[in-house]
């Protein structure tokens, strides 16, 4: 791991994903859309830049543009992507990395 990522950052971000996933619904859907990985790591930093979570408090979307470079967005795509499985127990509609 990168030493720049930061673990409790990253699982702070996965907390609020957590709470956001299924507080705001169609995540399903929008995995769903996503056709690459790489689609889903773009989907995932978005969603913290334009809907900031509760969880990270009030920070203002030009500090999130900041940190989303010390977060690993990897550990927090294959949580969302277990999330996804378990919920739907379909598979997904593109390749992860291995």
């Amino acid at each position: 791991m990168n030493s720049t990522i930061s673990t409790e950052l990253t699982n702070r971000i996965i907390s609020a994903m957590d709470a956001y996933v299924y507080t705001n619904g169609n995540w399903n859907e929008r995995i769903n859309c996503c056709k690459s990985y790489i689609e889903l790591i773009v989907l995932l930093k978005s969603e913290l830049i334009s809907h900031p979570m509760t969880e990270l408090g009030s920070i203002r979307p030009v500090v999130l543009s900041y940190i989303v470079d010390f977060v690993d967005w990897d550990t927090v795509a294959k949580h969302v992507v277990k999330q996804y499985i378990e919920e739907t127990g379909a598979p997904l509609p593109f390749e992860m990395p291995q």
